[in-house]
């Protein structure tokens, strides 16, 4: 790798020993991250192909997510985080539903307005308790501003 960075460099810009390993350094990090970010990826698609084939062709995303993930739902809730447009659960299960010609199972992106209500209803319910409204309280501080 040094021989490569010395190469790509001219000899008026050679940079010292201590950059070389910082250089050196840097790129192993990010080769790690990208092979720890394939293995959960394969590990994700493994456990979907076994969820699927252990359970009816009905399975839903949530109950996969609360399988896979149970630390990530709060009840029947499933994090938002996993209904986003890139995230790899949602891809991946859609893919593999696609593949079943199973489109009444396909789960689309939420759009983050839907999310900011779900969570303003769940903060809501966690400072306030189910009887009180989140509005009322926006006001009455905006009274104090």
């Amino acid at each position: 790798m040094m021989q490569f960075i010395r190469k790509i460099m001219p000899v008026s810009k050679k940079i010292d020993q201590h950059q070389e390993r910082t250089i050196l350094h840097d790129e192993e990090m990010r080769l790690l991250c990208h092979e720890a970010t394939e293995l959960c990826l394969r590990a994700i698609i493994t456990h979907l192909y076994e969820f699927v084939k252990d359970n009816n062709s009905d399975a839903c995303y949530e109950e996969w997510i609360k399988e896979v993930h149970p630390e990530n739902c709060n009840g029947c809730k499933v994090d938002h985080r996993f209904y986003v447009k890139e995230s790899d659960h949602r891809l991946i299960w859609n893919e593999l539903m696609d593949k079943r010609n199973r489109k009444s199972l396909v789960v689309r992106p939420r759009r983050l307005k839907k999310l900011q209500s779900s969570l303003e209803r769940n903060l809501q319910q966690q400072i306030l308790g189910d009887g009180q409204d989140l509005g009322a309280l926006r006001s009455s501080l905006t009274a104090y501003e």
